[in-house]
């Protein structure tokens, strides 16, 4: 009997130092749509997070320092928080990935260019923070979300659009690969 509990305070000890571990996870995201992905998974280890004017951060994260626009990040404000991990959108990644290598601090680039890209890259984060039931609940939500709206619009033409982006002295044109478009 004493054996027995012997081993169980060894499990118990151990099974509180890998919730330690967990928790010194420290996010940094440059993307609103990425802080949206993790406020879904219930992750609340976001030290860091894109600054936005035009949309609005889940409340979670409110009071969470603030690292600049999504294209541009602040890399001396995002090295002050001492993150284990940055998150941004691929579409940035070849304008981001030397400054965060150079920075010496653990990035991963998240495929939100396609539906199926998106579904891909939330399953591979839930299972690189440890939540993978959260992030197959939340791809099967989405997945529900698009099948019922394809039954209610399936027979619908939908609208062709033009993303026009003004620039001084010139527009250009948001194409399908661009960050805009």
């Amino acid at each position: 009997m004493k054996k027995l509990l012997i081993v169980a305070a060894l499990l118990f000890t151990t099974g509180c130092v890998s919730q330690e571990e967990q928790s010194e996870e420290r996010i940094v995201t440059t993307s609103v749509a990425i802080a949206e992905i993790l406020d879904e998974l219930g992750v609340d280890t976001v030290v860091g997070v894109p600054t936005s004017e035009t949309y609005t951060l889940p409340e979670r994260y409110d009071g969470v320092d603030e690292v600049g626009m999504p294209m541009n990040p602040d890399m001396e404000i995002i090295s002050t928080l001492n993150p284990t991990l940055i998150l941004s959108p691929n579409s940035l990644e070849g304008d981001l990935k030397e400054r965060y290598s150079n920075s010496k601090i653990d990035a991963a680039f998240m495929n939100l260019k396609s539906v199926t890209g998106m579904y891909k890259s939330i399953g591979e984060l839930g299972a690189l923070i440890g939540k993978e039931e959260e992030a197959q609940v939340l791809v099967d939500d989405f997945k529900t979300y698009m099948e019922d709206y394809q039954e209610k619009n399936g027979d619908r033409e939908g609208p062709r659009v033009l993303i026009l982006m003004g620039l001084p002295g010139s527009y250009v044109v948001a194409t399908e690969n661009s960050y805009v478009g």
